[in-house]
């Protein structure tokens, strides 16, 4: 009863604390965030004010109060061409709060079912079981690289690109074997999302997969594992599920039959 108490109280505080940000606080955290990952170390408001373009004293204040919500922590440093007793520097860097809170910011509505809706369209071509069709979706995805920056489509494409790739390769044991483990991704004891892309570039070093494929594969994965770290684990769900439908599809295809 204690418990439940502690975790009722403790979502109360989160949901107040995000309830306390604004349309342009949210906007400012996450323009904060993308200079953070930029430079990989904690950052100097004024560094943070001459690239937004927005006062010294404006971006300060702002970071005290992303700070006091639980969002910023500030450090103070002093450079080694300092002496004596002067005014050391801040630096400010994100919490962990603050990248699972523009995680929840990032997937709006219409993103989300923009995914949905590709998420669908995908599924709907490989239930056709056409190998030509599943071809020609995976050259439509390639070429689609380019043409989103939201994480959690870009890694769908990346995934069915290669679910296509399997299901084109002769179906031998092991491939089997492989695809009943994917079935599982994301269970405990089986395969993670990470592992599973690090398979992807096994299978393009090993040139079992067109050459195009391997190319692409291998030009994306930095930007696969760079959204795959930061993402939310709601996101993480839907992605397991999607491969789950995807590979249920491809096994119960009687082309892909050991026979």
């Amino acid at each position: 009863m204690v418990f439940k108490r502690v975790i009722n109280l403790r979502k109360m505080i989160i949901i107040s604390m995000e309830k306390k940000l604004t349309r342009r606080q949210q906007q400012f955290l996450i323009q904060f965030l993308d200079l953070y990952r930029e430079m990989n170390q904690p950052i100097h408001y004024k560094f943070v004010a001459d690239r937004l373009k927005i006062g010294n004293v404006s971006v300060y204040e702002m970071l005290r109060l992303l700070e006091m919500n639980g969002y910023v922590k500030a450090e103070f440093v002093t450079t080694g061409r300092q002496k004596g007793p002067g005014r050391p520097s801040v630096l400010f860097y994100p919490t962990r709060q603050a990248f699972e809170q523009t995680q929840r910011l990032a997937v709006v509505p219409s993103e989300l079912e923009l995914w949905r809706q590709e998420k669908d369209s995908i599924l709907a071509t490989l239930r056709k079981k056409d190998k030509e069709t599943n071809k020609e979706l995976a050259t439509t995805l390639m070429g689609m690289y380019q043409n989103t920056t939201f994480p959690l489509v870009h890694i769908t494409r990346n995934v069915a690109i290669l679910l296509i790739t399997l299901s084109q390769l002769p179906m031998t044991n092991k491939l089997n074997a492989l695809l009943h483990q994917l079935a599982y991704i994301g269970v405990p004891g089986y395969m993670g999302l990470t592992t599973f892309f690090g398979f992807a570039v096994g299978v393009a070093f090993l040139g079992l997969v067109d050459e195009s494929i391997c190319s692409d594969l291998m030009n994306n994965i930095s930007r696969y594992e760079y959204y795959l770290q930061d993402m939310h684990s709601d996101n993480h769900q839907r992605l397991c599920d999607f491969i789950h439908e995807a590979v249920e599809i491809i096994l119960d295809d009687p082309a892909h039959s050991l026979g």
